[in-house]
């Protein structure tokens, strides 16, 4: 199918302009996480009724007054799943806009489409479309093709035993200039198991030895090259692009600190705006045939290149940041799914910070223990203007609620 025939066909699915719905359609976010939370903050500012679904009763959002839980099957039940948002969509009683904040929900709404579109607004992808654009080696095929920059990378021949394997991976990684990581095909689920973003190996033994441990967990990966230097060179491109292939809004940060730190995801970043990674984004983008929310990560490496790093085919962990600064990301999506003209946006506030202050304050400690740093840099990185995750003047009790909550897992009562 062609690119054209593609987006006409989500276009159909998608038009609300047509419907006459009483005031604003509410919103369903998939996954109560920070992701969320981000979502509901901005989504309710714009006077929009949320609704967050999550498998796990004490989710991020739960801690929220401006949203509706809901508590649902998990992702790992897809059918119980996909039946529970069928049910709250009539519950609802009109159509709703549908956001997704994981991988897993993602792909409830891929297997569940013919069911979910009756109730809901949202942009589809396909299951086939979705893993391939989550597949980091189609990822980087592509930016071969569309002349992105990226780490140089290794694929891993398949053995017809795991010795046979493992031998495989030593001579691709021997290959690479070290120290390499082992990244996996499936980054969502690598990181909520090992924590890491990968592993580091500074050896073929050891990147052989890595893998066999990745693959005995189930998960398939690559061997790339490390771009030296800090997280402060990891920088984002963020955008929403219609089902006509019309990029709508955009927006730009980089990462201070991560935990855990190196190989992790972000916990301080900043607002900023960088031309150069404009278009490489775009030419990925357009060539995945990409509708909806996105991130496209690079590292600066010392060259001055920016090296792609991953996509993310979805509304990403810090993007309330956009937000605050003036190019909410989650409103532009939403507005351009009901069939609201979306304002263009071109320049944001630059220099803002977003902070979630439960895991700097983690990453730090782990950082002051390898002597990466002191107290007084820490605090001395938090000065400046911030969106801080747990702090919402629309929703004061928001950050006494997640203390509270700190403080009794710490003495053990919940």
């Amino acid at each position: 199918m062609e690119k054209k025939q593609v987006r006409e066909k989500r276009s159909e699915v998608l038009d609300l302009s047509s419907e006459s719905n009483e005031g604003k359609p509410p919103a369903v976010v998939l996954g109560g996480s920070a992701t969320g939370l981000g979502a509901v903050k901005w989504l309710a500012k714009d006077g929009v009724k949320v609704y967050v679904v999550d498998s796990n009763p004490k989710v991020t959002c739960f801690y929220s007054s401006q949203c509706e839980k809901r508590l649902s099957p998990g992702t790992d039940k897809v059918d119980d799943a996909v039946e529970y948002l069928v049910s709250l969509g009539r519950e609802i009683g009109q159509r709703a806009v549908l956001f997704s904040t994981s991988d897993g929900w993602s792909l409830v709404v891929a297997r569940g489409h013919k069911k979910l579109k009756e109730y809901y607004s949202y942009d589809f992808i396909s299951e086939q479309e979705y893993l391939r654009l989550e597949d980091k080696r189609e990822q980087y095929r592509i930016a071969e093709k569309v002349g992105v920059d990226y780490p140089k990378t290794a694929e891993i021949k398949k053995g017809k035993n795991e010795a046979e394997e493992m031998k495989n991976a030593g001579e691709a990684a021997a290959g690479l200039r070290f120290p390499v990581l082992v990244k996996p095909i499936d980054a969502a689920d690598f990181f909520n198991k090992f924590y890491s973003k990968g592993f580091v190996s500074r050896s073929a033994e050891e990147a052989a030895d890595n893998y066999k441990k990745a693959k005995r967990a189930g998960f398939e990966c690559v061997l790339q090259e490390i771009i030296e230097g800090p997280e402060t060179e990891l920088y984002s491109f963020v955008s929403y692009i219609d089902s006509k292939g019309e990029l709508k809004r955009s927006f730009m940060a980089h990462k201070i600190r991560q935990y855990p730190p190196h190989f992790g995801t972000c916990t301080l970043g900043e607002s900023v705006y960088v031309p150069e990674i404009i278009e490489p984004s775009l030419r990925l983008l357009n060539e995945f045939n990409f509708s909806g929310p996105s991130q496209v990560e690079y590292k600066r490496g010392k060259d001055g290149k920016y090296y792609l790093m991953e996509i993310n085919p979805r509304i990403w962990l810090w993007h309330s940041l956009s937000g605050y600064c003036g190019a909410s990301i989650i409103n532009a999506a939403y507005d351009s799914l009901i069939g609201k003209p979306v304002e263009k946006i071109e320049k944001w506030r630059t220099g803002i910070k977003w902070w979630d202050m439960e895991k700097d304050w983690v990453s730090f400690r782990m950082r002051s223990a390898n002597g990466e740093m002191g107290f007084l840099e820490w605090v001395g990185s938090l000065r400046g203007e911030k969106e801080q995750v747990w702090f919402n003047s629309d929703d004061p009790l928001l950050l006494a609620r997640k203390i509270g909550a700190v403080v009794k897992r710490r003495v053990g009562l919940a």
